[in-house]
């Protein structure tokens, strides 16, 4: 995935990378998003998303503070279903459909919770284009997908800076016993 190269035109972001996730989701990956969001900004690249809450709004809550272009796909036929963070919004009267556009229009996608409403037809297709996904998944699904396709699979895992923190963020989880942790 290319994450900065220059550009002649300085009103031009870099690249436009997407961010999708679910409509709703829990505080830590509201964090993680809008860190996400401004991570992408600062970079220099616009922001694409779905235009609505959860993953979306957090997302373009962070590259809206730090300075980004934030364009939000709508589902549905009013600009004003935006999130007050998109300043580019387009409102598709697609529905569902409007997540094809999403992926088409981005040059790099990053997956961001735990949602199953990702369909695979984008995904391939991205990977067909030959655009880089990235995905903020448990273990368990980075090694479903490893399975399915080995060779588009580059595994990466960033630890927790302290085992105190990776105590507390199993604890956040609940999925895991007290003998487990």
């Amino acid at each position: 995935m290319i994450v900065a190269q220059a550009t002649n035109n300085p009103t031009m972001p870099n690249r436009i990378i997407a961010v999708i996730g679910p409509g709703e989701c829990d505080a830590a990956t509201a964090d993680l998003a809008r860190d996400m969001g401004a991570l992408i900004a600062r970079a220099g690249h616009a922001l694409i998303t779905g235009g609505l809450g959860g993953v979306m709004l957090a997302a373009s809550d962070g590259a809206s503070a730090a300075g980004g272009l934030v364009v939000g796909l709508l589902p549905g036929e009013d600009t004003a279903d935006a999130n007050e963070h998109v300043a580019v919004p387009i409102a598709t009267g697609v529905g569902q459909g409007r997540n094809v556009m999403l992926v088409n229009s981005a040059d790099a996608i990053i997956a961001i919770g735990k949602s199953y409403g990702t369909p695979k037809a984008q995904i391939r297709a991205e990977l067909k284009a030959g655009h880089d996904v990235l995905f903020d998944i448990d273990w368990q699904g980075t090694q479903q997908l490893y399975q399915k396709a080995q060779a588009d699979v580059v595994r990466v895992f960033i630890l927790p800076p302290s085992l105190e923190e990776l105590s507390r963020r199993l604890i956040g989880r609940g999925t895991d016993s007290a003998e487990v942790i």
